[in-house]
Parts: structure tokens; sequence; C-alpha cells
């Protein structure tokens, strides 16, 4: 008889679904196969590995740490056995075990003090300069700084800013400055009348910019200060003798004294040279008492002390000084700090002993504001492809000291905001550490700064 199987009937032997069933012994295998690749690769770890270390490569440092790159226990590692003033760990990868940051770590090369001794949080150092992100250190989020000051409490409860501040400019108040309205500055001054075409100077008409006198620092962060000696004194000498016996000869400035006591020396040294002088009578006093004498009531003496000859030449050093720092006190020093005195005729007593020698000239301070935003970072050098004008415009029109040449919040926000290029955020303006020298800048560290120790 004829077998009966065929290909259709065995095919259906065949279990379609066999190796999707599970099998003690496939799975085991496939188990120890893992494990031991497992164990080979920690075999291989811990023999590389020094004890006690753990495998953590979280990105390269920053340029300004760059020589710790193969000495992570600069930073990381265990928490210091005794901890300086702020020091909680911060780890940087979470925990606060070996692989932690701590303060003291950060404080033992960067002198960073705290923001204010007001506020309600310090943060920690780790938790906004971030290490391994490939951005330096000084640019921290937003997120850092509106954390606190979108609303702003202190311990006392008094706010010197703003207590709402989310962003730039949409959300910033204005410039505290800007916002007083005027300068509190005294020193008499009119930007429109020195920036006129051809005005007088020592050597022939001159048309003066804003740079002629407002010159940036050689780090062009921030404009030097104005100083007599060299932007004031080549069309305005401290002139003293309206006759131009002293030709070339100006008294010094900045110090009362000093001006005082070179007048003394100066007319000490012509009263040797011109033993007559003392004989003769001061054409400024005489012109006073001619003026006094056409100005006075009939009861009232047209006498002005010193407008006779001197005799004596004590007497007329005392005299002559005083006549000079009257003028330079109603004339010359007065053209820009103000008028401190009444007039010499009007001051002295006309009856009076010439024995007593004129105090020093009484200037008025100027009280010129060296720096409007001390705490904030700004750089003329950045600015260079800008007109002075362009931020300082109601310059060309000021005509008063008060006139504030400040820009405001609008100016600036012209081109710092997210949609004009310029960054708007927190770390472009300001700065957590409120050191004068900046000691968290780059290249700026603990060591050496000025008045530190220890």
């Amino acid at each position: 008889m004829a077998r009966s199987r065929t290909t259709k009937t065995l095919a259906k032997r065949i279990e379609l679904d066999y190796f999707q069933k599970p099998q003690p012994f496939r799975t085991w295998r496939r188990r120890l196969t893992l494990a031991a690749a497992v164990a080979a690769a920690t075999a291989v770890a811990l023999a590389l590995l020094p004890a006690g270390r753990s495998v953590w490569s979280a990105g390269s440092l920053t340029a300004p740490h760059a020589l710790f790159d193969e000495d992570c226990g600069a930073c990381h590692g265990p928490e210091p056995a005794v901890s300086g003033p702020g020091s909680p760990p911060i780890a940087s990868a979470g925990g606060s075990g070996i692989g932690a940051v701590h303060n003291d770590r950060c404080v033992s090369c960067h002198l960073g003090p705290v923001h204010d001794d007001d506020q309600t949080h310090l943060p920690r150092c780790a938790s906004c300069h971030r290490e391994h992100r490939g951005r330096p250190l000084h640019r921290v989020r937003d997120t850092h700084c509106t954390s606190c000051h979108a609303v702003l409490t202190t311990r006392s409860g008094n706010l010197q800013v703003a207590a709402r501040v989310r962003s730039f400019p949409e959300e910033h108040p204005e410039f505290a400055a800007v916002a007083r309205g005027s300068d509190p500055g005294r020193l008499r001054l009119n930007h429109r009348l020195h920036l006129k075409g051809g005005l007088q100077g020592p050597d022939g008409p001159v048309t003066l910019t804003c740079a002629a006198c407002h010159r940036a620092e050689p780090s062009g962060r921030r404009i030097q200060p104005v100083r007599y000696a060299d932007h004031c004194a080549s069309c305005h000498p401290l002139v003293f003798d309206t006759e131009d016996r002293f030709p070339g000869a100006v008294v010094p400035h900045g110090d009362p004294s000093a001006a005082r006591d070179f007048l003394v020396d100066l007319y000490a040294a012509s009263v040797v040279e011109t033993p007559e002088a003392t004989q003769t009578t001061d054409p400024v006093a005489a012109a006073l008492a001619r003026h006094r004498e056409r100005h006075a009531r009939p009861e009232a003496t047209a006498n002005v002390r010193f407008s006779e000859p001197s005799r004596t030449a004590p007497a007329f050093v005392v005299g002559r000084v005083a006549l000079a720092v009257d003028l330079l006190e109603r004339q010359t020093c007065a053209l820009c700090h103000g008028r401190a005195r009444t007039a010499l005729h009007d001051e002295l007593d006309p009856g009076g002993g010439t024995e007593a020698l004129r105090p020093p000239p009484d200037v008025p301070r100027a009280d010129v504001v060296s720096a409007w935003y001390p705490r904030a970072r700004f750089s003329h050098r950045a600015h260079r492809a800008l007109d002075c004008t362009a931020c300082h415009g109601s310059a060309t029109d000021s005509e008063q000291t008060a006139d504030l040449l400040l820009p405001g919040l609008e100016t600036c926000a012209a081109c710092h905001r997210a949609d004009r290029g310029a960054p708007s955020d927190c770390a472009t303006c300001h700065r957590y550490h409120p050191s004068p020298d900046d000691p968290l800048q780059p290249g700026q560290v603990r060591h050496g700064l000025p008045g530190w120790s220890g």
C-alpha cells in the first residue's frame, strides 16, 4: 500500500511560532551573556580608575579654568571640615558627595561679596556660575535674577530698587538718575556755548567737539573725569590781576590755600624787587573806591580798604593779596564755581588794620558726579560706532548745569531689545557682586586685589 505522507501534510507539522515561545535554555543563555558583558566592563573601569574616584565627564572647562582640566579635585571634593561663610555644598550633578562643588573652593580664588546685606536669599556660587556649559561663567541667565527681582523682598522691608523687574525693556523701570530729572552738580557749564563754532582759544578761533573734553579711559569703559589742567586751563586761566603786572602768572587750581600762598610769595618777591611800590596806589582798589563813591549813599563813606599807599612792605603784601583773592572769588573762580562771597569793599572794614592776611579763596564745591551708575556695566568702546549725540543729543542745546544729559530707558531700548540685535539680558548691564574692582571679571582674582588681606 502506498504511503499517504505528502509535502502538505509534513508542512502542517511545523510550528510557525516556535521562536516566539519562551524557551528556558535560550532565556538563560541571553541573560548570562549580558551579565558577562557588564561584569567585564565594570572590571575594566575599576582597574583603570584609582580607588575612591567616580566616573564623570561633563564637558570641557571655560578658558579661565582650563588649568584645572587635569585636576578635578581643585573644585570637586568632599565638604571642608571647617566651612567658611556661605559654604554649603553645591553638587554639580546632584547631591553633596564626592562630586560636589563647595563655595569655599570658589572663594579661595575669587572675591565674591554678597549682592546686598538686606537680601533674603543668598544663592550659592555654583547655582549661578555653572561650569561645563560652554559659556562664560559671568554670563548668567535672567532667571537667576528674576527669581528674586520679579517680586523683590528684603529683610528690612525697605526697597532701594524697583520691586518688580522681569525683562528689559518691557518690564524695567526708568533709570534712577533719569527719573530724578536733574543734575545735582554745581559746576557752571553751558554746553551749547562750548559747542559753538569759532570760539576764541589761546591760539585763535577753535570749534570744540564732545571728545575735546570727554575722553574714554584706556579700557574704553568709562569716560575720564574732566580736569581743569587738561581741558579748561588753556581757555580759562586763573588770572588775578586786571593790570597784567605779572604776565603769564596764574594761581594753581584745586587748593585755595595753595592759591593764596602762591599770591603771598609772588607779591613778597615783587616788593623786594621794587620797594617803591609801597608808595603807590593799587589801581584795582582805586577803581573800587571810585565805583563806591558813585553809588554810595550820602552818609556812607567812599573809602575802600587798600585804596591808599601801603607805606610798608607787609601792608603791601597783605593788601595786594586781599585784592587778588577778591578778584578770583568775584570773577575768575566764580565763572565756573559761582560766587561765594560779597565784594571786598562791602565785606572788609574800611577802618581796619592791614596786618591780617586775607583767608584763602572761598570756592564753592563743584559736586560733579563722577559715576552716575557705579554698579552698572557699561562700555563706551562697545558703542564707539555711534556718535556722542546719538545717546547724549540734548547736550547741543543744554545751557544749564541742572540739565541731565544722560540717555534714558527709551534711548537704550532702541537697540537693546530682543528684536533689535543688541543684548538685553540682565548680565549685560548688571553684576551681582558689588565690588568696585569687579573681581569676578575674567583675570581678576582674589589674591592681589587692592585692600585684600588673607
